[in-house]
């Protein structure tokens, strides 16, 4: 991905001149759907220090950690994460709050969506596995 750092916006097209091949035709695409499941009252999030990057927001990488401490305890101790897909809507600003819910489906799969004032700024779809599947 692409992204312009003044704008903090992916970008679609490569800038005229950038010599890199941004339309190869790949065999094969991962499939990133989440399927949205009602989730109940989460827990509050805090952005703190050592969930922040150097752009003083939560980095990317800790919100995997983060979905599956949101996912139920009992499950997560009987199991391991088969897949997981992190959908990101909005970056969550150092020392800022958010709330994450999970809400378990079918097969081994959680939902876990979070949110700030009432928007979602991730959503999450896990798949786990158990030792016997």
């Amino acid at each position: 991905v692409l992204v312009d750092v003044n704008s903090r916006r992916i970008l679609r097209q490569p800038p005229e001149g950038l010599p890199i091949a941004f339309d190869q035709t790949v065999d094969k695409e991962l499939d990133f759907g989440v399927e949205r499941l009602p989730v109940g009252q989460g827990r509050p999030i805090l952005a703190g220090y050592s969930l922040c990057d150097c752009n003083r927001h939560i980095n990317n990488t800790r919100y995997a950690d983060l979905v599956c401490d949101a996912i139920d305890p009992a499950a997560m101790a009987e199991s391991r994460v088969k897949r997981i897909v992190l959908v990101y809507h909005n970056e969550v600003p150092f020392g800022q709050e958010f709330t994450l819910a999970a809400a378990q489906g079918e097969g081994g799969y959680w939902y876990v969506q979070g949110t700030q004032e009432a928007k979602r700024c991730l959503e999450a779809a896990v798949w786990l596995e158990t030792d016997r599947d």
